[in-house]
């Protein structure tokens, strides 16, 4: 009667931890990749960038040629 119980008891929990398992849905969905967007905010520093480049060479310029005359 003993072996009996034992058996009863493992088959109901191993049904019990089984069902359990197949209640519990599916996994989230990953989350999104991050994002990062280029607004206007980029894209005045890079006019400003360009803007200060062409400035350093003008004045480079102007002034080898004020040295070779």
């Amino acid at each position: 009667m003993k072996n009996l119980l034992v058996i009863f008891t493992m088959v109901a929990a191993f049904t019990l931890l089984s069902v359990s398992q197949l209640l519990a849905g599916p996994p989230p969905p990953p989350p999104p990749p991050l994002a990062i967007p280029i607004d206007s905010g980029a894209s005045i520093l890079l006019i400003a960038g360009a803007a200060v480049g062409a400035k350093k060479i003008y004045d480079r310029r102007k002034n080898n040629a004020n040295v070779e005359s």
